[in-house]
This record gives structure tokens, C-alpha cells and sequence, in this order.
């Protein structure tokens, strides 16, 4: 999604479940966030733009800068529910 001042306070949500008709604003919309790379040298990293052993911080989370101009440290407990808010999806946690 381009975000522009206009894009971002007119997001509506309509697909995440959780939170359809929601109009989350500049201080639920990301950013950045923490490099989750991929790859040889992070064998431990298996799913993607999840917090999990091979990331920054492991499995505790990732550190969020979003539209507002704050930056949060987003733990792995909510880290899916700020994902799916941003993109308006419904992404569930990694099978293990």
C-alpha cells in the first residue's frame, strides 16, 4: 500500500476479521520494521516475516515504526494482529 497522507486516513478495513469496518489511522499502519532476512546464513528462520529464532530479536518480536512517527517494540504475542491491521489480512501463526 502507498502511504500517503490521504491513503492512510482513508484505509478502511475490510477483510481482517477481527476488526472490518475499522479505520485503523496513522497509529496502526507501519512503516518499517525490523530486516527479516532470509537465507544460508539464517537457517533458523523458516517463516518469513514472523518473529522466530533466526530475526533481530528472535521470538520475542520486532521493533515497528509507524505513520504517526512512533516506534514500538511489537511482541510476537501481537505482532499478527498489527501485520494483518496494516495489510488487512488474515494471516495466521506458522504451523510448527
Amino acid at each position: 500500500m502507498k502511504k500517503t497522507e490521504k491513503s492512510v486516513a482513508s484505509f478502511r478495513l475490510e477483510k481482517y476479521t477481527k476488526r472490518i469496518g475499522e479505520t485503523p489511522g496513522p497509529t496502526k499502519i507501519f512503516l518499517m520494521v525490523d530486516a527479516d532476512d532470509v537465507g544460508v546464513l539464517k537457517p533458523n528462520n523458516p517463516n518469513g516475516q514472523y518473529p522466530d529464532p533466526g530475526d533481530n530479536h528472535g521470538v520475542r518480536g520486532f521493533n515497528v515504526t509507524f505513520c504517526d512517527g512512533h516506534s514500538e517494540f511489537v511482541t510476537r504475542q501481537k505482532w499478527l494482529d498489527v501485520l494483518n491491521t496494516m495489510t488487512d489480512g488474515n494471516q495466521q501463526p506458522p504451523a510448527n
